[in-house]
């Protein structure tokens, strides 16, 4: 090869080496990815009434791999107390009550700052397989999940981080 063909080829392909290889991942600080603690849970009404169904310092977490898997647990605080065994029904149905819990996977939208959670197992069977979008955005390190429901009820998760992958 001449050195003037080495020259061209070198010309042409080091912008692009270099553009390909210096484009800036998305920070971690940026991304869902990771371990989360649930801070605060609250539903509030068109009205602006709150509903805090996990209690006012609620127990959970929201974990996001980097392989996309998601699983996600939260209970109220204090947790309910232990019960003897055999658990009575009413005690069962209270403990489902107060739990959120589903895994699946989940895929990132960052141009629509939107995280989709694929729901393929969840404590309430009637939201098994379905995908349920999150709009988000990170504030003050903190990953905040907020939406409008179908019936005008705004749902808020804060959740700080404990681990990134």
């Amino acid at each position: 090869m001449s050195a003037l063909l080495r020259h061209a080829g070198a010309t042409v392909l080091i912008p692009l080496v270099l553009a390909f290889t210096f484009v800036a991942p998305v920070a971690p600080q940026e991304s869902p990815m990771g371990v989360w603690d649930v801070i605060e849970w609250f539903s509030e009404s068109p009205e602006g009434e709150r509903t805090y169904s996990k209690g006012s310092d609620p127990n959970g977490l929201f974990v996001y791999t980097p392989e996309g898997n998601l699983i996600l647990h939260s209970t109220t605080n204090p947790l309910l107390a232990p019960q003897p065994t055999p658990t009575s029904t009413e005690d069962l149905a209270l403990r489902a009550t107060s739990t959120t819990a589903y895994y699946g996977t989940y895929t990132v939208d960052f141009e629509k700052s939107e995280v989709t959670h694929h729901i393929q197992g969840n404590l309430s069977p009637n939201s098994a397989g379905i995908s349920a979008v999150r709009p988000f955005r990170i504030e003050d390190g903190d990953l905040i999940l907020e939406w409008i429901s179908t019936n005008g009820v705004r749902i808020y998760r804060r959740l700080r981080r404990l681990e990134t992958f």
